[in-house]
């Protein structure tokens, strides 16, 4: 039974969670889009509000909720490394992609499920957040 959690463990430890087709440090274009070297990957599943679009919060202040969510994205990655799954190229010619945040299987974290988790969104497709 020992070998057998071990083997598991190894298993979840060392094999990748999806084949990457791309992987880096992202520079952040806005709250929904990302860039890793000169390839723009559109984080699929959610829509985060534009950079210059305004929000009212729940006392009808206006704030810069687009400004807002690409800055927090920005800050959740920290400069680190994000794995991405292209899944096609959309009508902006930007890549599709699933990313991941994690060096790791046991501690991949999707990106979306974070701008989800944190308010930064104004639309999503919950069959692409499956």
């Amino acid at each position: 039974m020992k070998t057998i959690v071990i083997a598991f463990t190894a298993w979840l430890v060392f094999s990748p969670a999806h084949a990457f087709d791309l992987t880096g440090v992202p520079r952040i274009v806005d709250g929904d889009t990302l860039a890793i070297g000169s390839t723009k990957v559109r984080l699929q599943g959610i829509d985060a509000p534009e950079t210059d679009q305004v929000c009212l919060n729940a006392n009808g202040d206006h704030w810069t909720c687009g400004i807002e969510a690409r800055d927090q994205l920005a800050v959740h990655i920290g400069g680190r490394d994000i794995r991405c799954s292209s899944n096609g190229i959309d009508a902006y010619q930007r890549t599709l992609g699933t990313c991941y945040l994690g060096l790791i299987r046991a501690t991949l974290f999707r990106l979306t499920h974070y701008l989800v988790l944190g308010g930064f969104f104004v639309g999503l497709n919950l069959n692409d957040l499956k």
